[in-house]
Protein backbone atom coordinates (compact mmCIF):
# COMPACT_ATOMS: atom_id res chain seq x y z
CA UNK A 1 0.00 0.00 0.00
CA UNK A 2 1.16 3.31 -1.16
CA UNK A 3 1.49 6.28 1.72
CA UNK A 4 -0.44 8.02 -0.86
CA UNK A 5 -2.99 5.94 -0.05
CA UNK A 6 -3.26 6.45 3.73
CA UNK A 7 -5.33 9.88 3.99
CA UNK A 8 -7.76 8.99 1.79
CA UNK A 9 -8.81 5.29 4.19
CA UNK A 10 -8.85 7.55 7.28
CA UNK A 11 -11.02 9.78 5.71
CA UNK A 12 -13.19 7.12 4.97
CA UNK A 13 -13.47 5.50 8.25
CA UNK A 14 -14.05 8.84 9.41
CA UNK A 15 -17.41 8.89 7.30
CA UNK A 16 -18.06 5.10 8.45
CA UNK A 17 -17.79 5.85 12.19
CA UNK A 18 -19.65 9.42 11.92
CA UNK A 19 -22.67 7.18 9.78
CA UNK A 20 -22.72 4.68 12.31
CA UNK A 21 -22.83 7.19 15.16
CA UNK A 22 -25.86 8.99 13.47
CA UNK A 23 -27.36 5.15 12.83
CA UNK A 24 -27.19 4.96 16.27
CA UNK A 25 -28.70 8.69 17.53
CA UNK A 26 -31.48 7.83 14.79
CA UNK A 27 -31.68 4.09 16.99
CA UNK A 28 -31.68 6.01 20.03
CA UNK A 29 -34.37 8.59 19.13
CA UNK A 30 -36.32 5.97 17.01
CA UNK A 31 -36.67 4.17 20.81
CA UNK A 32 -37.36 6.93 22.45
CA UNK A 33 -40.19 7.61 20.40
CA UNK A 34 -41.35 4.32 20.42
CA UNK A 35 -41.85 4.45 24.57
CA UNK A 36 -43.14 7.45 23.94
CA UNK A 37 -45.87 6.50 21.71
CA UNK A 38 -46.35 3.18 23.59
CA UNK A 39 -46.91 5.15 27.55
CA UNK A 40 -49.35 7.64 25.55
CA UNK A 41 -51.51 4.33 23.93
CA UNK A 42 -51.40 3.29 27.73
CA UNK A 43 -53.07 5.97 28.88
CA UNK A 44 -55.37 6.47 26.48
CA UNK A 45 -56.60 2.38 27.17
CA UNK A 46 -56.93 3.39 30.53
CA UNK A 47 -58.83 6.20 29.78
CA UNK A 48 -60.92 3.95 27.90
CA UNK A 49 -61.05 0.80 30.47
CA UNK A 50 -62.53 3.53 32.58
CA UNK A 51 -64.93 4.80 30.45
CA UNK A 52 -66.64 1.15 29.64
CA UNK A 53 -66.29 0.62 33.35
CA UNK A 54 -68.25 3.46 34.16
CA UNK A 55 -71.26 3.32 31.20
CA UNK A 56 -71.43 -0.32 31.61
CA UNK A 57 -71.53 -1.18 35.12
CA UNK A 58 -72.48 1.86 36.30
CA UNK A 59 -70.63 1.68 39.64
CA UNK A 60 -69.12 4.72 40.34
CA UNK A 61 -67.02 2.78 43.43
CA UNK A 62 -65.58 -0.02 41.48
CA UNK A 63 -64.62 2.74 38.79
CA UNK A 64 -63.32 5.19 41.00
CA UNK A 65 -60.75 2.13 42.36
CA UNK A 66 -60.28 1.31 38.58
CA UNK A 67 -58.50 5.20 38.51
CA UNK A 68 -56.69 4.71 40.95
CA UNK A 69 -54.94 1.52 40.14
CA UNK A 70 -54.24 2.36 36.28
CA UNK A 71 -52.75 5.86 37.59
CA UNK A 72 -50.61 4.00 40.18
CA UNK A 73 -49.60 1.11 37.19
CA UNK A 74 -48.60 3.84 34.31
CA UNK A 75 -47.12 6.46 36.75
CA UNK A 76 -44.97 3.74 38.64
CA UNK A 77 -45.96 4.89 41.56
CA UNK A 78 -46.33 2.95 44.85
CA UNK A 79 -49.30 4.72 46.15
CA UNK A 80 -52.99 6.24 44.21
CA UNK A 81 -55.66 8.30 46.15
CA UNK A 82 -58.60 9.90 45.52
CA UNK A 83 -59.73 12.53 47.74
CA UNK A 84 -63.43 13.87 47.65
CA UNK A 85 -65.45 16.31 49.72
CA UNK A 86 -66.06 15.35 53.03
CA UNK A 87 -69.36 16.91 52.98
CA UNK A 88 -70.78 16.50 49.00
CA UNK A 89 -73.83 18.45 49.32
CA UNK A 90 -71.22 21.83 50.06
CA UNK A 91 -70.41 23.95 46.98
CA UNK A 92 -67.03 23.60 46.42
CA UNK A 93 -65.51 26.94 47.90
CA UNK A 94 -67.33 26.03 50.79
CA UNK A 95 -65.37 22.67 51.18
CA UNK A 96 -63.20 22.91 54.23
CA UNK A 97 -62.02 19.04 54.63
CA UNK A 98 -61.34 16.03 52.07
CA UNK A 99 -61.95 12.84 52.31
CA UNK A 100 -59.48 9.95 51.02
CA UNK A 101 -62.30 8.37 49.05
CA UNK A 102 -60.55 5.29 47.26
CA UNK A 103 -56.71 4.64 48.13
CA UNK A 104 -54.43 1.49 46.49
CA UNK A 105 -50.99 0.71 47.31
CA UNK A 106 -48.67 1.03 49.91
CA UNK A 107 -50.00 2.07 53.30
CA UNK A 108 -53.62 1.71 51.58
CA UNK A 109 -55.05 0.69 55.23
CA UNK A 110 -53.84 3.36 56.85
CA UNK A 111 -54.69 6.29 54.03
CA UNK A 112 -58.13 5.06 53.82
CA UNK A 113 -60.73 7.21 55.12
CA UNK A 114 -58.22 9.44 56.26
CA UNK A 115 -59.32 13.46 56.40
CA UNK A 116 -57.49 16.41 54.88
CA UNK A 117 -57.70 19.58 55.68
CA UNK A 118 -57.58 21.90 52.05
CA UNK A 119 -55.67 25.29 53.50
CA UNK A 120 -52.52 22.93 54.65
CA UNK A 121 -52.57 19.72 52.22
CA UNK A 122 -51.02 19.61 48.32
CA UNK A 123 -54.48 17.87 47.80
CA UNK A 124 -55.94 20.83 49.23
CA UNK A 125 -54.52 23.25 47.18
CA UNK A 126 -55.16 21.70 44.05
CA UNK A 127 -59.07 21.53 44.70
CA UNK A 128 -59.15 24.84 45.77
CA UNK A 129 -57.43 26.25 42.51
CA UNK A 130 -57.45 23.32 40.31
CA UNK A 131 -53.91 23.51 38.79
CA UNK A 132 -51.87 19.90 39.03
CA UNK A 133 -49.13 19.72 40.87
CA UNK A 134 -45.83 18.19 41.37
CA UNK A 135 -43.73 18.27 44.36
CA UNK A 136 -40.75 16.89 45.66
CA UNK A 137 -42.67 15.83 49.00
CA UNK A 138 -46.00 15.50 49.18
CA UNK A 139 -48.16 16.66 52.09
CA UNK A 140 -51.44 15.23 52.88
CA UNK A 141 -52.24 16.95 56.67
CA UNK A 142 -49.37 18.85 58.80
CA UNK A 143 -47.45 15.76 60.91
CA UNK A 144 -48.87 12.86 58.94
CA UNK A 145 -45.71 10.37 58.43
CA UNK A 146 -46.56 7.55 55.60
CA UNK A 147 -46.49 9.48 52.60
CA UNK A 148 -43.25 11.93 52.41
CA UNK A 149 -42.40 10.85 49.05
CA UNK A 150 -42.60 12.71 45.87
CA UNK A 151 -46.27 12.99 44.51
CA UNK A 152 -48.32 14.55 41.37
CA UNK A 153 -51.84 16.08 42.18
CA UNK A 154 -54.50 16.48 39.46
CA UNK A 155 -58.18 18.12 39.52
CA UNK A 156 -60.58 15.48 39.36
CA UNK A 157 -63.27 17.46 37.92
CA UNK A 158 -64.41 19.97 34.98
CA UNK A 159 -62.64 23.17 35.36
CA UNK A 160 -65.85 24.59 36.75
CA UNK A 161 -66.65 22.78 39.47
CA UNK A 162 -63.83 20.25 40.85
CA UNK A 163 -65.60 16.49 41.49
CA UNK A 164 -61.81 15.58 43.70
CA UNK A 165 -58.16 15.19 43.46
CA UNK A 166 -56.28 12.51 41.73
CA UNK A 167 -53.06 11.80 43.68
CA UNK A 168 -50.03 9.41 43.33
CA UNK A 169 -46.98 9.05 45.35
CA UNK A 170 -43.81 7.50 45.30
CA UNK A 171 -41.71 5.90 48.43
CA UNK A 172 -39.17 8.39 50.26
CA UNK A 173 -35.92 9.01 48.23
CA UNK A 174 -37.52 7.07 45.13
CA UNK A 175 -36.87 9.71 42.08
CA UNK A 176 -39.46 12.52 41.33
CA UNK A 177 -41.84 12.84 38.46
CA UNK A 178 -41.41 14.88 35.31
CA UNK A 179 -43.75 17.43 33.52
CA UNK A 180 -44.07 14.86 30.67
CA UNK A 181 -45.59 12.76 33.65
CA UNK A 182 -47.87 15.20 35.10
CA UNK A 183 -49.20 16.12 31.34
CA UNK A 184 -50.16 12.13 31.42
CA UNK A 185 -51.59 12.37 34.89
CA UNK A 186 -53.76 15.17 34.28
CA UNK A 187 -55.41 14.20 31.22
CA UNK A 188 -55.88 10.88 32.17
CA UNK A 189 -58.12 12.76 35.61
CA UNK A 190 -59.91 15.21 32.66
CA UNK A 191 -61.06 12.18 30.36
CA UNK A 192 -62.09 9.72 33.49
CA UNK A 193 -63.71 13.13 35.06
CA UNK A 194 -65.74 13.16 31.72
CA UNK A 195 -66.28 9.77 32.29
CA UNK A 196 -68.22 10.52 35.63
CA UNK A 197 -70.30 13.07 34.47
CA UNK A 198 -71.77 10.92 31.69
CA UNK A 199 -72.46 8.22 33.98
CA UNK A 200 -74.00 10.79 35.82
CA UNK A 201 -76.28 12.76 33.62
CA UNK A 202 -77.02 9.20 32.26
CA UNK A 203 -78.14 8.06 35.39
CA UNK A 204 -80.10 11.07 36.03
CA UNK A 205 -81.85 10.89 32.78
CA UNK A 206 -82.79 7.30 33.66
CA UNK A 207 -84.39 8.80 36.69
CA UNK A 208 -86.26 10.92 35.11
CA UNK A 209 -87.82 8.29 32.46
CA UNK A 210 -88.63 6.22 35.00
CA UNK A 211 -90.40 8.44 37.14
CA UNK A 212 -92.23 9.86 33.71
CA UNK A 213 -93.13 5.96 33.35
CA UNK A 214 -94.61 6.12 36.89
CA UNK A 215 -96.42 9.06 36.24
CA UNK A 216 -98.01 8.16 32.86
CA UNK A 217 -98.86 4.71 34.22
CA UNK A 218 -100.42 6.18 36.97
CA UNK A 219 -102.34 8.86 34.72
CA UNK A 220 -103.55 5.34 32.26
CA UNK A 221 -104.44 3.01 35.33
CA UNK A 222 -107.11 6.17 36.51
CA UNK A 223 -108.13 6.52 32.74
CA UNK A 224 -109.17 2.92 31.73
CA UNK A 225 -110.27 2.33 35.13
CA UNK A 226 -112.72 5.05 34.83
CA UNK A 227 -113.74 3.98 30.65
CA UNK A 228 -114.27 0.81 31.68
CA UNK A 229 -116.27 1.40 34.94
CA UNK A 230 -118.60 3.73 32.77
CA UNK A 231 -118.66 1.31 30.03
CA UNK A 232 -119.67 -1.47 32.37
CA UNK A 233 -122.73 0.61 34.00
CA UNK A 234 -124.10 1.60 30.31
CA UNK A 235 -123.88 -2.07 29.83
CA UNK A 236 -125.81 -3.05 32.50
CA UNK A 237 -128.22 -0.65 32.05
CA UNK A 238 -128.43 -1.56 28.42
CA UNK A 239 -128.94 -5.38 29.50
CA UNK A 240 -131.97 -4.46 32.39
CA UNK A 241 -133.80 -2.82 29.27
CA UNK A 242 -136.27 -5.30 26.70
CA UNK A 243 -134.63 -6.52 23.74
CA UNK A 244 -135.15 -4.14 20.84
CA UNK A 245 -133.26 -2.78 17.96
CA UNK A 246 -132.34 0.61 20.16
CA UNK A 247 -131.15 -2.26 22.69
CA UNK A 248 -129.13 -4.10 19.63
CA UNK A 249 -127.76 -0.76 18.37
CA UNK A 250 -126.48 0.66 22.04
CA UNK A 251 -124.62 -3.02 23.17
CA UNK A 252 -122.88 -2.46 19.64
CA UNK A 253 -122.04 1.33 20.89
CA UNK A 254 -120.37 -0.87 24.07
CA UNK A 255 -118.52 -2.92 21.67
CA UNK A 256 -116.93 0.05 19.89
CA UNK A 257 -116.35 1.57 23.26
CA UNK A 258 -114.28 -0.79 24.86
CA UNK A 259 -112.31 -1.53 20.91
CA UNK A 260 -110.97 1.85 21.61
CA UNK A 261 -110.01 1.57 25.25
CA UNK A 262 -107.77 -1.62 23.78
CA UNK A 263 -106.49 1.46 20.90
CA UNK A 264 -105.34 3.72 23.53
CA UNK A 265 -103.77 1.38 25.72
CA UNK A 266 -102.08 -0.13 22.67
CA UNK A 267 -101.10 4.21 21.89
CA UNK A 268 -99.95 4.28 25.57
CA UNK A 269 -97.90 1.27 25.36
CA UNK A 270 -96.02 1.27 21.74
CA UNK A 271 -96.13 5.52 21.43
CA UNK A 272 -96.76 7.56 24.43
CA UNK A 273 -95.82 10.89 22.62
CA UNK A 274 -98.91 13.52 22.66
CA UNK A 275 -100.36 13.69 19.47
CA UNK A 276 -99.92 17.27 17.96
CA UNK A 277 -103.70 18.17 18.76
CA UNK A 278 -103.93 17.86 21.98
CA UNK A 279 -103.79 21.40 23.25
CA UNK A 280 -106.01 23.04 20.51
CA UNK A 281 -108.65 20.92 20.80
CA UNK A 282 -109.15 20.95 24.64
CA UNK A 283 -112.77 21.61 25.17
CA UNK A 284 -113.48 19.31 22.74
CA UNK A 285 -111.74 16.49 24.93
CA UNK A 286 -113.01 17.39 28.11
CA UNK A 287 -116.79 16.92 27.00
CA UNK A 288 -115.45 13.83 25.36
CA UNK A 289 -114.61 12.51 28.64
CA UNK A 290 -117.82 13.92 30.53
CA UNK A 291 -119.94 12.43 28.15
CA UNK A 292 -118.14 9.00 27.92
CA UNK A 293 -118.13 9.02 31.93
CA UNK A 294 -121.86 9.84 32.58
CA UNK A 295 -123.36 7.81 29.03
CA UNK A 296 -126.01 5.08 30.69
CA UNK A 297 -126.28 7.05 33.83
CA UNK A 298 -129.53 8.61 35.15
CA UNK A 299 -127.78 11.94 35.41
CA UNK A 300 -128.79 15.36 34.38
CA UNK A 301 -125.80 16.82 33.53
CA UNK A 302 -124.46 20.33 32.94
CA UNK A 303 -121.42 21.89 31.69
CA UNK A 304 -120.09 25.34 31.78
CA UNK A 305 -116.80 26.20 30.01
CA UNK A 306 -115.20 29.56 29.86
CA UNK A 307 -112.33 31.11 29.28
CA UNK A 308 -108.90 30.34 27.22
CA UNK A 309 -109.30 26.76 27.40
CA UNK A 310 -107.53 25.86 24.38
CA UNK A 311 -104.27 27.81 25.41
CA UNK A 312 -103.15 25.92 28.36
CA UNK A 313 -100.03 24.19 28.71
CA UNK A 314 -99.95 20.38 27.70
CA UNK A 315 -99.44 19.88 31.15
CA UNK A 316 -102.24 21.65 32.95
CA UNK A 317 -103.83 20.77 29.91
CA UNK A 318 -103.70 17.02 31.21
CA UNK A 319 -104.12 17.75 34.59
CA UNK A 320 -107.82 19.22 33.45
CA UNK A 321 -108.36 16.19 31.47
CA UNK A 322 -107.83 13.63 34.61
CA UNK A 323 -109.34 15.67 37.04
CA UNK A 324 -112.85 15.86 35.28
CA UNK A 325 -112.20 12.37 34.50
CA UNK A 326 -111.42 11.53 38.36
CA UNK A 327 -114.55 13.94 39.84
CA UNK A 328 -117.02 12.98 36.99
CA UNK A 329 -116.49 9.42 37.68
CA UNK A 330 -116.70 9.52 41.40
CA UNK A 331 -120.04 11.55 40.87
CA UNK A 332 -121.41 8.57 38.67
CA UNK A 333 -120.26 5.88 41.05
CA UNK A 334 -121.20 6.70 44.08
CA UNK A 335 -122.43 10.03 44.12
CA UNK A 336 -126.22 8.31 43.86
CA UNK A 337 -126.93 12.14 42.45
CA UNK A 338 -129.58 13.14 40.20
CA UNK A 339 -127.99 16.34 39.13
CA UNK A 340 -124.35 16.93 38.28
CA UNK A 341 -122.87 20.29 36.97
CA UNK A 342 -119.49 21.00 35.87
CA UNK A 343 -117.71 24.17 35.37
CA UNK A 344 -114.48 24.64 33.93
CA UNK A 345 -113.01 27.90 33.88
CA UNK A 346 -109.80 29.79 32.95
CA UNK A 347 -109.01 33.43 34.14
CA UNK A 348 -105.77 33.96 36.41
CA UNK A 349 -106.29 30.03 37.65
CA UNK A 350 -107.36 27.27 36.40
CA UNK A 351 -110.31 26.35 37.76
CA UNK A 352 -112.52 22.98 38.03
CA UNK A 353 -116.02 22.52 39.74
CA UNK A 354 -117.88 19.47 40.09
CA UNK A 355 -121.19 19.63 42.40
CA UNK A 356 -123.59 16.89 42.68
CA UNK A 357 -126.95 16.47 44.91
CA UNK A 358 -126.04 13.16 45.99
CA UNK A 359 -125.68 11.58 49.49
CA UNK A 360 -122.53 13.81 50.22
CA UNK A 361 -119.70 12.85 53.24
CA UNK A 362 -116.82 12.58 50.34
CA UNK A 363 -113.78 11.74 52.53
CA UNK A 364 -110.91 13.12 50.89
CA UNK A 365 -108.53 9.73 52.85
CA UNK A 366 -111.14 7.17 51.26
CA UNK A 367 -109.90 6.55 47.84
CA UNK A 368 -106.89 6.53 45.46
CA UNK A 369 -108.77 8.90 43.27
CA UNK A 370 -109.40 11.50 45.62
CA UNK A 371 -105.71 11.15 46.97
CA UNK A 372 -104.44 11.35 43.21
CA UNK A 373 -106.30 14.78 42.77
CA UNK A 374 -104.29 16.46 45.95
CA UNK A 375 -101.34 14.87 44.08
CA UNK A 376 -101.64 16.43 41.02
CA UNK A 377 -102.43 19.75 42.82
CA UNK A 378 -99.38 19.53 44.95
CA UNK A 379 -97.67 19.52 41.67
CA UNK A 380 -98.86 22.33 40.24
CA UNK A 381 -98.58 24.68 43.50
CA UNK A 382 -102.70 24.67 43.33
CA UNK A 383 -105.25 23.58 45.63
CA UNK A 384 -107.57 21.07 46.35
CA UNK A 385 -111.11 20.94 48.60
CA UNK A 386 -113.80 18.71 49.08
CA UNK A 387 -116.96 18.98 50.72
CA UNK A 388 -120.12 18.96 50.90
CA UNK A 389 -122.62 21.13 48.33
CA UNK A 390 -125.08 23.78 49.42
CA UNK A 391 -128.19 21.64 48.34
CA UNK A 392 -126.65 18.88 49.83
CA UNK A 393 -124.62 16.12 47.63
CA UNK A 394 -120.98 16.61 47.19
CA UNK A 395 -118.66 19.53 45.87
CA UNK A 396 -114.99 19.08 44.69
CA UNK A 397 -112.86 22.41 43.91
CA UNK A 398 -109.70 22.27 41.93
CA UNK A 399 -107.11 24.53 41.45
CA UNK A 400 -103.80 25.75 39.22
CA UNK A 401 -102.38 28.65 38.65
CA UNK A 402 -101.46 29.96 35.48
CA UNK A 403 -97.63 30.27 34.57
Amino acid sequence: MEKSDLPNRHDRDAVTVESLADAVGIAADNEQVFQEASRARQWLEASSDVTTELLGSRDTGRALTLIANRAMMLSVANTAMIVLPSDPELSPSGVTDLRVAVCVGKDADDLLDLMIPVSESTPGAVFADQAPRNVASLVVRPGFVPVPGPGMASPLGPTESTFGVLLVTRMPGSPGFDGDDLTRLSMFAENAALALHLAESQRHRELRVLAERDRVATDLHDHVMQQLFSIGLAMQITRGRPPSPSSDARTGDHIEQLQDVVRQLRRAIFDRRPGPTVRSRLRTSLMQVITMQTAGSPLRTSVQMSGALDGLPSELAEHASAVVREAVGNAVRHAKAAELTVTISVDDDLVVEVVDNGIGNADLAAGRGLRDLQRRADEVTGSFSVGNGHDGGTSLTWTAPLP
